[in-house]
This record gives structure tokens, C-alpha cells and sequence, in this order.
């Protein structure tokens, strides 16, 4: 446990001094399945967009497509026209697509005129203890406030309204206030209204689908104020509600609840559970919720977290620990942008990308000590397996599974031509599985549910297995995701999963004492396994390319991340480097003119990770600082899916678009002003790069080893700690670091006994033995290397435990993170000036 978990979270409070306009840059709540952002637009006092999870347009149209029996013959016979060939593959044009829910939004009060003249103060902040996003306004004769929260335990959105200030001249006179409250929709051609309006009863709602099975209704109700003058038209239907202050004793309150039900095959009566489920919240009331998500959110700190010496940068990482926790506690999973999208069609279609997005936003996932946060991927994936299972066996001819690089809820493939031939996904998705298994080893779990699943991806990758004219192992056709020929062999991104895979699929099956056929043949091409193609010292797309081309992706990276197999201490680690400090000088997706950076979404957060588990600090350090925090951070604490810069003029923002030979969609995508950052949408893959850099620059755990602060940057401060992180072998362990040394460490075993060694990295060499409590010591095996030996459930302890949470604590302010930085955690300059 982190006692001290709820008071960092408190320390960083997001604070706007001007609420965020627009929801791009809102405040997000959530309960893991169904939540949104909250911001407040000019003449409202709030607005909520939200959505749920498993909100989705599904139709699609199955495909004709080519067999991998056919994709070798073309291969074999005429390669050049294999990218003719898929593209001709006939496909249903409507694929699925991630859809918004709806928006809840208050007007600003009225009194017979808007008053906004008299509008003097508005502010919004997310308590990030609380789980809760605290608000207020002020007008010329009263102050309100707001506090909206999601319901832990169940899918309702809650907004408190109530007075903290009123003029004297406001009460018993003729100033009484209305203000109307508005659900509603944009304009979406998809949708088909079944039904809108309000009940006698006060629950407002608009219930709609998708011209499919699947219905949604989205409601709300008021209590604490008397209602009337319903309105219904279009997309929206509102009430209005009466602040009477000629009648008031006091000061006045409200509550506003609202919910969102997803039927996914269309039945049940959703008007009458949206009734039940209003009334049942509204029955218990806002204290009682409130207190509920206040104990959640309190008891979440607690499992695990970091200090640093930058309160920035700490106060970065709780945020997207919190986003985490906000949508990632369902029985779905999120896809590209999560809770957090109100486009009635977002980018991509808002899908699961498994080339590497939704793979990203996993990292973090094993080593958070969360397990509850690892269900939603498990449960999505079990979703997909009896559709992906169908179409491997038909188009691979194998019993296994082939995960599609790109799908909706349903798991039905939607990348089409060349994409669909990419054959990452499945290395992806059971990198999650593998680390899952390492970190919360459990045999029974690993039994019944992760190995059948690993073994069956495992197999599809013996079908792409193939011998060249040599006799060769290579695997294919395939292709590097988003680059290279097509089609390709030997795809660098390809074996830096297959591998780590295959090997994991031996080692359960031997623990598990199966002795499956599959395991044994496995077992036999791991010892031919492909060398990752490489030429003139560096790493190469693909054993198909003649040497190094232009990239949108550095997927050859995978060997070191997430692949674990090439690290600082590999033989091929100069290799690595050299390809990762180069990357950026043959990509396609280049940045704005001026200065280091990535005109892709993905590249940053991959390139920190690579260059943190390589020790290269100093290369780390520019990823972290001049990439992903100038290009790509927002003062929400979110990041912009497509960087960009803040230039001071047109004629120094045309300067900096003014770049060759790049992708057109990729240049002009870039923001180029503060603002124009602001309203850039956020995707869940960049909080989970930099959340798992974050974790990896202090607690590496693969290949049996724990490291201890192997990668520490200069932008973490002089002071740094981790708290009850999980490592690979089931341990929970906790560190501090400071002034370069090593000062303490917790190290405990789970109901698993542990055999591996301990490495520590700081100034404070030690030439012998460890002693630590209680009353043992560790062997010294090499320079700062440890046996380390722990029975099930064993605790050892070393350094004064005073030290145990390295950084002091930061004061709940707005935060910079250098002057560098468009950008601070938070925004300042109040509406009044």
C-alpha cells in the first residue's frame, strides 16, 4: 500500500484559471466503461461530452479475400502485382466505426436579459484525489459552483450545482434566475432518432441507433428545482429550471443526473431502465455518490505511484494514471481514442489499430499493480477470438489465431488492401498477455485463460512460417506497417514479437507440463530463428529491403520494445542505437521546420521507451523534453494525437511548414499555435508511452533480472521514487533514488517464489555481499549485481525506509516544466483580465 498515494494525487490538481472552451481540452471522468470531458463554452455554465465503451456502429460486410495459399502463388509467380491484387479484395464500404454518446450541457442564467455583461469569473479544476472536476462562476449578484463526478458503481454522471455567494440586494427581490439544461446530439447521418422527449415524470431523453441492432438511449433528470417548458427538436431536448431567489430562504441548489444505456442487440426497454437507474441515483443523492467515488479514488492512489523532483513532471503522471483509472476499469477496453472523443466520427473511425496504438496503451498496464485495469483488454480480446478464430482458419488455414490490424468491437478485420496483409497485430496483443502472465503469475489464470489464447496466436505464426530457395526459416508474405514492399519477408516489427511469443508459449507449456505438439515444433524453429534484418550497423524494415528507406513507423524497434529481446547489455545493442538515434533522419512523417521532432503519432512515445531500455539517457532526454513535451502536451495534461509547434506569426508559421519530402496529411495535421494544440484530440496510446518510459527509467524486470533506476533523466530532478510497481515474477517493489545513488528498496514475492538477480544502477558501488532486513543478505554476483532469492510471500527491505518517498511534496499549483515549454500542467489568466 502507498499511504502516501492519495496526497500526491491531491498535490497535483489541474487548475484552469479560464474554464477550457471547447472539449478537445476538457477535464475527463469516468468509471472505466462510460465517462467524458467536461468544459465550459462561452454562454454556459458546463457542458459534458460522454460516451460508453461499447458504443459502436458495427455493420460490416464480409470479405472475399485472397487465402494465404494465394498470396504465396502470387508471390511466387508475379510479387509486383500483389498490392493490385488486395486492394481488388471486395469489402463492405461502412465499417465500424467508435461512435460519441451526446453532450449535457447548462446554460448560463437568465433573469428576462443573458447577463452575460455582467459574467465576471469562471474557473475549472480537476481534483484528481477526488476524481471529480470542481467548478465555478461568477455574475454580478451570485457565485455558483459545480462539481460533476462519474458514479463508481454505476453509469451516471452526476453535476452539483449549488450557490457560494449571493448579493444582499439578490434574495427576496424581483431577480429570479432560469437557466435551461440541454441534451443532446450533433448532426451524425448514421444516426435514426427513435425516439425524444420528457416523461411527465422529468426524465428527459433521446433514444437512437445506428440503423442497426444496436439502440442507445441517453437521459437525464433534475432535482432540487423545479422544471418546465420541455423542448424537443432535432438531435436535442431540454428543460428549464427556476433559481427562485424572490421566494428563497438561502442560498439555492441542484443536482443533474445522467445516463447512458447501450443495448447492443436492441432489446429491452431502455426508456424504463434509464427511469430506474435516474430515480435510484437521485433517490440516494449527490453526498452519498460523492462520498463513494471520493473512497474509490482514495483507495486507487493507494496501489501504487511515483515521486519526482519535477512537480510537473509528477503531476503529468498522476494525470494519465488518472485517465487510466477513469476508462480503463470496464469490460471493454479502449480503442484509439477512448472515453475521451466527441466526433460523431472520429479519426481512423476511432477502432483498434493493432499495429501498435492500442498495444502502446497496454505498456503501463503489468507493472501498475492495477490488475482490475487489465480486464478490459482481456475481455475485449475474448470478444474478437470466435470471429478471428473463423476468419484465420479461412484465410490462413490454420486453427489458430491471426489478429486483424484494424477493428471495431466485434473483431471483424477493417484494414484494407495492403494493410490487412500486416501480420504484427497478433505479436501485439499477446505482448499483453505475456507480461500479464509474468507480472501476476497465477497457474491456474495462465491455464484456463492466457496460454490457449498464446498458443493459438503462436500458431498462426507457424502457418506464415516459410523456407526461402536456401531452405531458410522466413516468415510471410507480409508487410511493415504503413512502409516498405510489398510484399515483404522477415519484417523486422514481425519477429521482434514472433519471437518474445514462441518463447513465452515454450516456457508455459513446460510449466504447465502440457507437452503440446505445437510447443515441441516451436521449440525446433526457435533454434533456426531469423537474425533481425540489419545492414551497415543498423537495423533494417525488412529482409525484403536492399537497406535502410523511408519510414512512418520505427517498428524495427520491436526486438527492444515491447519485444524485451535486445537491451543495454545485448550484443546487439550498438545496432539499436544507431537505428534509433537515426530513425528520425529517413522518416516520411517529418516535423515542422526548426528543430528535432515527429510528424507521427506513435514515434515519440516508441522512441523514449526504445531509448530508456537501451540506457541512453542523454537521446531519452530530448525524446521526453523536446518532443514530447514541446510538440506534443497539452495544458490539460493529455497529449495531441499530431504534435506540432506554437508559432509567434504567419510568417514564422509558414516557415516551419515549408518542409520536403514528407507525407502531405502528416505535414499539415501539425498544429502550429497554442490554441490550435488545444483542440487537437487526445488517442490512448501516448499516456501509455510515456507512463511506461516513466515506470522503465526506474523498474526494468525482464529477463529474470530486477534493475533498479537503470535510465534516470536529467528532467525527473535530483529525487525520484517508485511505489509498489510489479515486476515479472509476480514482485512488488518499491525504490528511491537521489542525488545519483540508490537509497532504499522494498522488495516482496507474491505467492511465488522468486530466482533471479537484483542490479541496481547509482554512484554508490558496493564490491560485496548486500545485507538486508531482515537479518539476510544478498550474494554479490558481479559489479552491483545480486543473487536475489525469495520464498513465496517473502519481504526484504534495504536502506532507511525514511527515504522510501524520495521527493518531497509539490504545492497544488499550475505548473512548469521548463521555460522551453508553450505549455504548462494547467492554464493561467483569469476570464476577469
Amino acid at each position: 500500500m502507498f499511504k502516501q498515494g492519495p496526497v500526491r494525487a491531491a498535490s497535483h490538481r489541474l487548475i484552469f484559471e479560464n474554464s477550457p472552451e471547447n472539449w478537445q481540452n476538457g477535464f475527463p471522468v469516468g468509471n472505466g466503461m462510460f465517462g467524458g470531458l467536461v468544459y465550459q463554452p462561452e454562454e454556459t455554465v458546463m457542458e459534458m461530452a460522454f460516451t460508453r465503451h461499447n458504443h459502436w456502429r458495427n455493420n460490416l460486410k464480409k470479405w472475399d479475400r485472397l487465402t494465404l495459399q494465394q498470396l504465396r502463388e502470387i508471390d511466387k509467380n508475379a510479387p509486383d502485382t500483389m498490392e493490385k491484387m488486395l486492394s481488388a479484395e471486395r469489402r463492405g464500404k461502412i465499417e465500424p466505426c467508435f461512435k460519441p454518446g451526446g453532450r449535457l450541457r447548462i446554460w448560463q442564467d437568465e433573469f428576462g436579459g443573458a447577463p452575460a455583461g455582467n459574467f465576471f469569473d469562471r474557473r475549472q479544476e480537476l481534483d484528481l484525489a477526488a476524481g471529480e472536476v470542481q467548478s465555478g462562476y461568477e455574475l454580478a449578484g451570485k457565485a455558483m459552483e459545480r462539481i460533476t463526478l462519474v458514479d463508481p458503481a454505476g453509469d451516471v454522471a452526476i453535476t452539483h450545482v449549488r450557490d457560494t455567494y449571493l448579493h444582499e440586494l439578490q434574495l427576496n427581490t424581483y431577480l429570479a434566475y432560469t437557466q435551461r439544461i440541454e441534451l443532446y446530439r450533433l448532426y451524425d447521418p448514421d444516426v435514426i432518432i427513435h425516439n425524444i422527449g420528457t416523461a411527465e415524470d422529468g426524465i428527459s431523453y433521446i433514444e437512437f441507433s445506428f440503423g442497426e441492432e444496436l439502440r442507445t438511449i441517453i437521459a437525464f433528470k433534475v432535482d432540487g428545482v423545479p422544471w418546465h417548458t420541455p423542448v424537443a427538436q432535432g438531435c436535442s431536448v431540454s428543460v428549464e429550471i427556476d433559481l427562485d431567489y424572490i421566494n428563497a430562504a438561502g442560498p439555492l441548489s441542484y443536482t443533474v443526473f445522467q445516463t447512458m444505456i447501450v443495448s447492443e442487440d436492441g432489446s429491452g426497454n431502455l426508456l424504463a431502465q434509464a427511469r430506474e437507474v435516474l430515480n435510484r441515483a437521485a433517490a440516494e443523492g449527490f453526498e452519498s455518490i460523492q462520498k463513494r467515488n471520493r473512497e474509490f479514488w482514495n483507495s486507487f492512489w493507494q496501489q501504487s505511484g511515483i515521486t519526482l523532483g519535477n512537480p510537473a513532471l509528477e503531476a503529468l503522471y498522476y494525470n494519465n494514471l488518472y485517465q487510466y483509472g477513469a476508462q480503463s476499469r470496464g469490460d471493454v477496453a479502449p480503442a484509439l481514442f477512448g472515453l475521451w472523443n466527441a466526433e460523431r466520427s472520429a479519426p481512423w473511425c476511432g477502432r483498434y489499430t493493432g499495429d501498435i496504438n492500442v498495444a502502446m496503451y497496454c505498456w503501463p498496464l503489468a507493472a501498475l499493480n492495477h490488475p482490475e485495469m487489465l480486464e478490459g483488454m482481456f475481455r475485449t480480446i475474448e470478444r474478437w477470438i470466435p470471429v478471428v478464430r473463423e476468419e484465420t482458419l479461412r484465410t490462413y488455414g490454420v486453427d489458430g489465431l491471426r489478429f486483424p490490424a484494424g477493428c471495431g468491437l466485434r473483431g471483424e478485420e477493417t484494414a484494407p488492401s495492403m494493410y490487412r496483409l500486416m501480420s504484427c497485430a497478433s505479436g501485439f496483443y499477446m505482448d499483453f498477455y505475456r507480461k500479464a502472465a509474468a507480472c501476476y503469475p497465477d497457474k491456474e489464470t495462465l491455464r484456463k485463460r492466457i496460454y490457449p489464447v498464446m498458443l493459438a496466436a503462436a500458431k498462426f505464426y507457424i502457418a506464415l512460417a516459410d523456407r526461402d530457395s536456401s531452405g531458410k526459416l522466413r516468415f510471410g508474405p507480409s508487410w511493415a506497417p504503413e512502409q516498405g514492399v510489398i510484399p515483404a519477408w522477415n519484417v523486422s516489427n514481425d519477429l521482434g514479437l514472433i519471437k518474445p511469443l514462441w518463447q513465452a508459449v515454450v516456457a508455459m507449456d513446460s510449466e504447465l507440463q502440457l507437452n503440446t505438439p505445437e510447443a515441441a515444433q516451436i521449440a525446433e524453429l526457435l533454434k533456426e530463428f531469423p537474425d533481425y534484418p540489419q545492414k551497415e550497423g543498423e537495423f533494417i524494415d525488412s529482409a525484403s529491403e536492399p537497406g535502410r528507406t523511408e519510414l512512418c513507423h520505427p517498428g524495427y524497434l520491436a526486438c527492444v520494445i515491447p519485444g524485451d529481446d535486445v537491451d543495454a547489455d545485448s550484443p546487439l545493442a550498438a545496432v539499436a542505437q544507431k537505428t534509433l538515434r537515426e530513425h528520425l533522419d529517413h522518416t516520411c512523417r517529418k516535423p515542422l521546420a526548426g528543430k528535432i521532432g515527429s510528424g507521427c503519432d506513435l514515434t515519440w512515445g516508441w522512441m523514449l521507451a526504445a531509448a530508456i531500455r537501451l540506457r541512453d539517457s542523454e537521446f531519452a532526454n530530448i525524446m521526453l523534453e523536446q518532443v514530447g513535451l514541446e510538440d506534443f502536451v497539452k495544458s490539460n495534461g493529455m497529449f495531441a494525437y499530431i504534435g506540432g509547434r506554437t508559432f509567434k506569426s504567419i510568417s514564422e508559421k509558414r516557415a516551419g511548414y515549408d518542409v520536403k519530402n514528407t507525407q502531405p496529411h502528416s505535414l499539415t495535421s501539425q498544429s502550429g499555435c497554442v490554441r490550435a494544440r488545444d483542440y487537437a484530440m487526445t488517442m490512448v496510446q501516448s499516456g501509455g508511452g510515456f507512463m511506461f518510459s516513466v515506470q522503465e527509467a526506474m523498474l526494468q524486470s525482464h529477463k529474470n533480472q530486477i534493475k533498479l533506476f537503470p535510465c534516470m533523466l536529467n528532467i525527473f530532478g535530483n529525487k525520484a521514487s517508485f511505489h509498489n510497481f510489479r515486476a515479472e515474477g509476480g514482485l512488488v517493489v518499491s525504490a528511491a533514488w537521489q542525488d545519483g545513488k540508490v537509497v532504499y528498496f522494498r522488495i516482496s514475492s507474491t505467492r511465488q517464489a522468486y530466482h533471479g538477480t537484483l542490479r541496481w544502477f547509482g554512484s554508490n558501488h558496493i564490491s560485496e555481499d548486500l545485507a538486508v532486513a531482515p537479518q539476510r543478505s544478498l550474494k554479490q554476483l558481479a559489479a552491483d549485481t545480486f543473487e536475489l532469492e525469495l520464498a513465496p510471500n517473502e519481504v526484504i527491505e534495504w536502506g532507511n525506509a525514511d527515504n522510501a518517498c524520495a521527493a518531497d511534496e509539490h504545492p497544488p499549483v499550475i505548473k512548469s516544466y521548463n521555460d522551453k515549454i508553450a505549455f504548462d500542467y494547467g492554464r493561467k489568466g483569469p476570464y476577469y483580465l
